[in-house]
């Protein structure tokens, strides 16, 4: 490992960047002509942490009230290291991609007024089993941003073709993570610092290891509501209706985040330096001449650390059924 090309990757001597000058990703493996080689290891710990407060309360007039939150903390060591299996703890330890640090959730159950027999005084069985004894719940959830880690890409400088991280690490076997120099957290409507991150250091002097997971998306919603009624047939056989509305009043929730990083060569060379090429400003600069604004705004949504206006999660789902007990 280490040898990309014709001699060692060093810092002075880092290689050419164009992949037409590397060589066989078969000769650069440490076991040369051979494909990938498994490792298998029992390593890795999971350890999850919460802090959770519930209160209720039963009202007099038909009334139930739920309220519950959670702070929660999920460490994550469980990953495939690969060939760094020895050296597994610097891949772990960091919070896992599904932890959600902060729930707080509402719901409440309503049992509707005797409309019938009540309100509108109709006491009749037609009247009183259509309008009475209705039930309404509401859910309404509020939950915390996930954790990820920003992906990257390099292309070459004077082409689009894309270079394999190879060329970082010596092998395909190992995805380096990107360092972070910086606060990696949101700064101009981004949601996260390109100028806190940079590339790995060419292998021997980088190892490809480094934190994960240490920005976090947007949270999200739920606003969830149910009318329901149970009708009795005869004793011992019922049958329930019930009406759900999900995301009741279709509301757009995003969440994802555009994370992947393209980097731009200066030059032939790692040591030439590079610039990161997908910002929404560079990506905007790039449309041609003449072009409708809604086509430039378009190219720069897609940039680096902004929301993807694209991809929201369910909008509403109305749910109907029946339910027979017996």
């Amino acid at each position: 490992m280490g040898y990309n090309f014709y001699g060692p990757i060093t810092a002075s001597n880092p290689g050419p960047l164009p992949g037409s000058q590397a060589m066989n990703a078969l000769v650069m493996r440490p076991y040369q002509g051979y494909n990938t080689i498994n490792d298998t290891a029992n390593v890795g710990n999971n350890r999850f942490d919460s802090l959770q407060v519930q209160l209720r309360k039963r009202f007099g007039n038909g009334l139930s009230l739920q309220a519950a939150y959670s702070l929660n903390r999920l460490i994550s060591g469980v990953e495939n290291a690969g060939i760094y299996s020895y050296i597994w703890k610097q891949y772990s330890g960091y919070p896992s991609a599904s932890e959600r640090a902060n729930n707080a959730n509402i719901n409440y159950i309503y049992q509707l007024p005797m409309l019938a027999s009540n309100v509108l005084h109709w006491r009749n069985r037609v009247a009183t089993t259509a309008l009475d004894n209705w039930q309404f719940a509401h859910v309404l959830g509020f939950f915390g941003g996930l954790p990820y880690s920003p992906s990257f890409s390099i292309q070459e400088a004077s082409t689009g073709t894309s270079v394999s991280s190879t060329v970082l690490m010596g092998t395909p076997d190992i995805t380096p993570r990107l360092n972070v120099v910086g606060n990696p957290g949101p700064v101009n409507g981004a949601y996260f610092n390109t100028n806190a991150l940079v590339l790995p250091q060419v292998y021997p002097v980088g190892n490809g290891t480094g934190p994960r997971n240490y920005v976090t998306a947007p949270g999200t919603f739920g606003n969830d509501m149910t009318l329901s009624k149970k009708f009795t047939i005869v004793e011992g056989k019922t049958l329930e209706f019930r009406i759900s509305a999900y995301n009741a009043f279709n509301q757009v929730r995003r969440t994802t985040v555009n994370s992947s990083i393209t980097y731009k060569a200066n030059g032939a060379s790692y040591s030439n330096g590079f610039y990161v090429y997908n910002t929404p400003d560079e990506l905007a600069s790039r449309v041609a001449a003449g072009s409708t604004p809604l086509t430039v705004y378009n190219q720069y949504r897609t940039g680096e650390g902004l929301i993807n206006e694209t991809t929201v999660l369910p909008m509403r789902i109305m749910e109907v059924g029946l339910k027979f007990r017996f």
